[in-house]
């Protein structure tokens, strides 16, 4: 009799045989590919002279059949920049651009040695005067009394004391400050202050704050009512009236008098300076009598170097003469 135990082991090894046999004959498709036919894939590397090898998967076939040297890639040199070429091209322009150049405080005299104008060049103007030769020409210009500068906005200042009506002074000042009002165009602004001991700007609206207004035709004839009304008298008090325009931020201060005392102090003048800070050049036109006097300079002289501006001396015993 056959024990139980070598049955049972016999059954389960031929179990076992047929589960291995049956195993070999069966495998899944790959996964993707069920529905063609499997290809070999390798690996070619591709090194060429002086660039760094390239790593590129290609089937089998073209790794064993690479293409014939003449159809194969040549790699194109890359030409690096030089030196020359990373720098930044010049700008070639056309024409030199004029940068405005002001007279450094403290630097000299910013203006020509003061000399006796001529009594036809008082409303005209005339050569030598121009302080804007360094400005560009498409600034608009303004001219008062033979000075000539450049700016948009443009403050005159004009002496209206009781000396003023000795020699026809008054007389000329208005004529010229008419004639200075024609030099603006409507793009610019001005503002007109006579003064005598306090400062009296033009007003175009009653009981209006000192202001700047546009050189238009109505406000121009506007200013020449004022000019014609204004009568020379009482006493002089300079700083006020100067502090009052450096207020308007002006570009020019065209500022006339007759020098009579009492003359701006040297503190005065420092005070002016600083409240200027360089923004604004001040011009100054002397009304004396007789000739210009020695090199030593007065405060107006001060006054014009000490703000980048110039000096005019007019002898009105001459202009009363004409």
């Amino acid at each position: 009799m056959i024990p139980s135990w070598l049955i049972s082991l016999c059954l389960h090894g031929g179990a076992i045989a047929v589960l291995i046999v049956w195993s070999q004959h069966w495998q899944p498709a790959p996964v993707g590919f069920a529905d063609e036919a499997s290809r070999e894939v390798g690996i070619v590397v591709k090194e060429s002279p002086g660039t760094a090898m390239e790593v590129v998967e290609t089937e089998a076939d073209d790794a064993l059949d690479p293409a014939p040297p003449s159809e194969q890639a040549t790699p194109t040199p890359v030409a690096l920049p030089t030196t020359t070429q990373l720098q930044t091209p010049e700008t070639t322009a056309s024409a030199p651009v004029a940068t405005p150049t002001l007279p450094v405080i403290g630097a000299g005299p910013a203006f020509p040695t003061t000399a006796q104008a001529d009594p036809r060049e008082l409303i005209k103007g005339g050569p030598g005067a121009t302080t804007s030769s360094a400005l560009s020409a498409t600034v608009p210009g303004a001219a008062f009394m033979g000075v000539r500068d450049q700016g948009s906005r443009i403050v005159f200042v004009v002496d209206s004391s009781a000396s003023m009506a000795n020699d026809n002074a008054m007389r000329s000042a208005k004529a010229a400050l008419v004639s200075g009002l024609q030099t603006l165009t409507e793009t610019q602004q001005f503002q007109i202050i006579f003064y005598n001991n306090t400062p009296t700007p033009l007003r175009l609206r009653k009981n209006a704050a000192a202001e700047m207004a546009f050189a238009t035709e109505v406000n121009k004839t506007f200013a020449r009512q004022y000019i014609v009304g204004v009568q020379p008298d009482l006493g002089t008090d300079h700083l006020p009236a100067i502090k009052l325009a450096l207020r308007l931020t002006p570009d020019v201060i065209f500022f006339l008098t007759d020098a009579d005392e009492p003359q701006l102090t040297n503190g005065e003048l420092l005070e002016i300076q600083r409240l200027n800070q360089g923004r604004t050049r001040i011009h100054t036109i002397e009304f004396g009598r007789g000739a210009a006097l020695g090199n030593q300079l007065n405060f107006l002289q001060k006054l014009a170097q000490q703000n980048g501006g110039t000096h005019r001396y007019y002898d009105v015993k001459r202009i009363g003469a004409e």
